[in-house]
C-alpha cells in the first residue's frame, strides 16, 4: 500500500522527512484550457521551463502548520496541484496544532513574480486511514484553482492525449528542478478505490508536489506529481496519469 510522505512546515522549519514532488522553468504560448479533450501536441515542441508554467504554492493549514509546493498553468488563469497541499489531511494525520479543516480556503500563488490567492474550484477526496497514510479516491491526489485576475499571455501547458507508459521519457518541471528522468512502470493499490499512479525512480522532495511532467518529445502535461513512496524495492515518486487528470478536470 502506497502512503503519501508529504510537506508541512511548522513556522520556518520542516517537520516531516517527507513528501515527492518536482521541479522547473519558461514555455508555449498561452492557450484557453479545453474543456473537452485533451489536446495532443506535435512532437519536438519546445520544452517550456518551469517559471514560465509553474507558480509556487503555499497554503496555511493552521498558525503553526503550512504546506509549500508547485501549481501547474493550464490557461486562462487555473491551476492544477495536488489535493494534499490543500485539504487539511497532512496537518489531521501529524496533529497540527491549531489545524484549520475547513475546505474551500483559498491558496496563495506566486506566478511570474506575483503573489495572488487563488480559489478553489475542484478537490480529490481523501480517504485517511491513521497508521498507513492518505490516499485519494480514484488515485486523485488533485485540486484546481482558479485565479479571479488571470495573467495576460501567460505560457500554459496542454494535457498528453494519453500516457505515460513505462520507458517513456519525461522531464520533471518542479520549483526546484527541471530534470529529465522516465516512467519505470505503473501501479495500482491494493484497494481498487484508490486508483493507481505511474511510478518514477528519481527520488523527489518536500516542496515539489505539485510539479509537472512533461512527455519529454512533445512538451505536454503526461503527470503530475503527488508523493513519495518509500521501501522495498527503493523509493520512488508516484504521478497522477494523464487520464486521471482530464477526467478530474471535465468533472467526470
Amino acid at each position: 500500500m502506497a502512503a503519501l510522505s508529504l510537506l508541512l512546515r511548522p513556522a520556518a522549519l520542516l517537520l516531516l522527512p517527507l513528501l515527492a514532488g518536482c521541479a522547473g522553468s519558461a514555455p508555449p504560448a498561452d492557450r484557453p484550457f479545453a474543456e473537452t479533450a485533451a489536446e495532443t501536441v506535435a512532437a519536438r515542441a519546445p520544452a517550456p521551463h518551469a517559471a514560465a508554467v509553474l507558480a509556487g504554492l503555499r497554503s496555511e493549514l493552521g498558525p503553526s502548520c503550512f504546506a509549500t509546493g508547485a501549481a501547474i498553468h493550464l490557461g486562462q488563469g487555473r491551476f492544477l496541484t495536488a489535493a494534499h497541499l490543500l485539504d487539511g489531511s497532512q496537518g489531521m494525520m501529524r496533529r497540527c496544532p491549531g489545524l484549520d479543516t475547513s475546505l474551500g480556503k483559498p491558496a496563495r500563488l506566486n506566478f511570474q513574480g506575483r503573489d495572488q490567492l487563488a480559489r478553489l474550484i475542484r478537490l480529490g477526496r481523501a480517504d485517511l486511514r491513521f497508521g498507513l497514510g492518505t490516499y485519494y479516491v480514484g488515485g486523485r491526489d488533485l485540486a484546481l484553482l482558479q485565479l479571479d485576475t488571470p495573467p495576460r499571455g501567460a505560457a500554459a501547458l496542454p494535457l498528453c492525449a494519453a500516457g505515460p507508459r513505462p520507458g517513456e521519457r519525461v522531464l520533471v518541471l518542479t520549483p526546484y528542478r527541471e530534470q529529465l528522468a522516465e516512467i519505470s512502470g505503473l501501479m495500482r493499490e491494493d484497494n481498487p478505490l484508490h486508483g493507481g499512479y505511474a511510478e518514477m525512480t528519481l527520488r523527489l522532495e518536500a516542496g515539489e508536489s505539485g510539479g509537472a511532467v512533461l512527455d519529454a518529445g512533445a512538451s505536454c502535461l503526461v503527470g503530475l506529481v503527488s508523493h513519495r513512496q518509500e521501501g522495498p524495492p527503493g523509493e520512488r515518486t508516484r504521478i497522477v496519469p494523464a487520464p486521471v487528470l482530464e477526467a478530474f478536470l471535465l468533472g467526470q
